[in-house]
């Protein structure tokens, strides 16, 4: 028996609320399926593609998952599309589980392909919405009537993303406009004239394009949601991630011989950016602030007389530099870290000497929010070097010492919830300190 769509309907306020004003809402992290109407299956919106390769991030592409727009989602789609024009948003966790020091990685690949075939090889009309050098949204097609390269705010490399276009916008006349962006834009848009009317839509291809076997990559998809036709100052507002602390950039470095003070190299950044520096110090030293106005030691630790592990902190101000300083002549190595759109964070640590070091889990005394969770061990010597992040994170980085210094560990994950327990760094058995923070918006 159906309930009444209010009932149907997630609580007022929760992360899966449907969206105001869609009409096709796909929610993947919280299984919530809106078909204009009602809540549904999501094989009423979609087939050909398999549950089980959704988990908190999303759903991941590939591997014989080739998702195909059925019911009410290719209904409306079609009807907007040739009468007064569609706009599709998207929310990706990029999800590449690589090392963050291997330079930066971005989503690319198929969003949409809109086709008059069932097969792209041999389709003569089509429609397509790609990501491609993980810059742009490039919404083009056959006729050469929409094509546009939507930007990208490249302030924003990594974490959550959200790009998002429109298609045949009516501005009346015989004109129509099309549009695309990337966190915020600002958009670009084109406008063209044609007599009217388009090609019949016989399948759309969603993140995917199977007879090219040509999937989403790096990223998984939070949400789907389509709209009416909005402008391209609507769709930039739909595509702010205020809402999520973002990482902007990161500086490493070692010491080459012991010595009592570290200069540190801050991270790209701008006024009102968070940066934290994660420090590893042999021995059993003091850390204190040598030099720089406006930083604040978060904590300190020893595991086994043998290691400190420290994290500094500062919201930037435009005078950003950073000099540690160490009650003992010790080798050091760090990891600083900037991040936008993160005023509140908070931290929890623990010790060992076993192999696999694991930081804490942590609950924010906040609550349910949108977290970048961050987990760094920091250990005497070298631990190794792993070859992937945690199990249940999404991107690392190391920076190793020499066997008389230190070194640190780092991986994050963006997490919508109420708290996240990381999963053991992959390394071998050496004294450590471990700190999980969670940073929120």
């Amino acid at each position: 028996m159906m309930l009444g769509i209010a009932a149907q309907l997630p609580p007022a306020g929760s992360s899966g609320d449907v969206p105001e004003g869609a009409v096709i809402f796909l929610d993947f992290v919280n299984s919530i399926f809106w078909d204009g109407t009602a809540l549904v299956s999501s094989t009423d919106l979609l087939v050909d593609f398999d549950v089980a390769d959704v988990n908190g991030d999303g759903l991941v592409l590939g591997a014989g998952n080739w998702p195909i727009a059925t019911g009410a989602f290719f209904d409306t789609f079609t009807d907007l599309l040739a009468n007064g024009g569609v706009t599709v948003v998207v929310e990706l966790t990029i999800d590449a589980q690589y090392n963050i020091g291997n330079g930066s990685q971005y989503a690319s690949g198929p969003i949409m392909q809109i086709m008059d075939g069932i097969d792209a090889d041999l389709t003569t009309n089509a429609i397509y919405a790609d990501i491609y050098d993980g810059f742009h949204l490039y919404v083009g097609d056959s006729n050469d009537l929409t094509e546009v390269g939507g930007s990208v705010d490249t302030a924003q490399p990594a974490g959550i993303e959200r790009r998002a276009f429109t298609l045949f916008r009516d501005l009346g006349g015989g004109s129509w406009q099309t549009a695309s962006t990337t966190n915020g834009g600002p958009a670009q848009s084109t406008t063209t004239s044609h007599g009217g009317g388009y090609f019949t839509v016989v399948e759309i291809d969603v993140f995917a394009v199977e007879s090219w076997t040509y999937p989403l990559e790096k990223a998984r998809v939070r949400r789907l949601t389509v709209y009416e036709a909005k402008t391209p100052a609507e769709i930039d507002v739909l595509t702010e991630i205020n809402d999520w602390p973002q990482w902007i950039a990161y500086t490493t470095n070692s010491s080459g011989v012991a010595a009592t003070s570290h200069p540190v190299t801050a991270p790209a950044h701008e006024t009102g950016d968070l940066i934290i520096v994660f420090a590893a110090f042999d021995g059993t030293p003091t850390i204190s602030i040598a030099s720089g106005t406006g930083w604040t030691i978060g904590d300190q630790q020893v595991s086994n007389g043998q290691v400190v592990g420290a994290w500094i902190w500062k919201i930037a101000d435009g005078s950003d530099t950073l000099t540690l300083g160490s009650s003992d002549s010790e080798k050091m190595s760090y990891v600083a870290m900037s991040y936008r759109n993160a005023a509140d964070f908070e931290a929890a640590f623990t010790t060992g000497t076993a192999a696999d070091a694991q930081s804490p889990s942590l609950s924010p005394s906040g609550g349910a929010g949108k977290y970048a969770f961050v987990s760094v061990i920091m250990t005497d010597g070298s631990a190794g070097t792993p070859a992937a992040p945690p199990a249940n994170m999404s991107r690392y980085m190391s920076q190793v010492g020499t066997s008389d210094g230190g070194s640190v560990y780092y991986a994050d994950k963006w997490v919508d919830g109420d708290g996240f327990a990381p999963a053991a760094f992959d390394l071998s058995a050496q004294e450590w300190v471990g700190f999980t923070l969670a940073l929120n918006a």
